[in-house]
């Protein structure tokens, strides 16, 4: 499912990580229109993932200026695809 929302996002985003250790992060260019991140948001919490809470970890500015936005699981394993119902998530750019 993870690979359906890589190849789906639009220009400016990237999922990156490692999902054996359960290490997923968003990487987003900072001019990359809100109505975009909404989508983005949107197709993550259909694959079980949500934005870590703030209080636990902040966004980081990456030196090239992009921001990184560290996932959690909402539930479960979003990560084996074995437990995931496999989804065709388009967001559209």
């Amino acid at each position: 499912m993870l690979s359906g929302i890589k190849t789906n996002l639009p220009t400016g985003t990237e999922l990156v990580g490692d999902p054996a250790a359960w290490d997923c992060a968003l990487i987003v260019h900072p001019q990359t229109p809100a109505s975009q991140m909404a989508q983005v948001y949107t197709a993550l919490r259909d694959a079980g993932l949500e934005p870590m809470d703030q209080d636990e970890h902040e966004p980081e500015l990456l030196d090239d200026g992009r921001v990184r936005i560290w996932l959690v699981p909402t539930e479960g394993d979003p990560f084996n695809e074995d437990q995931s119902p496999a989804l065709n998530l388009e967001i559209a750019a």
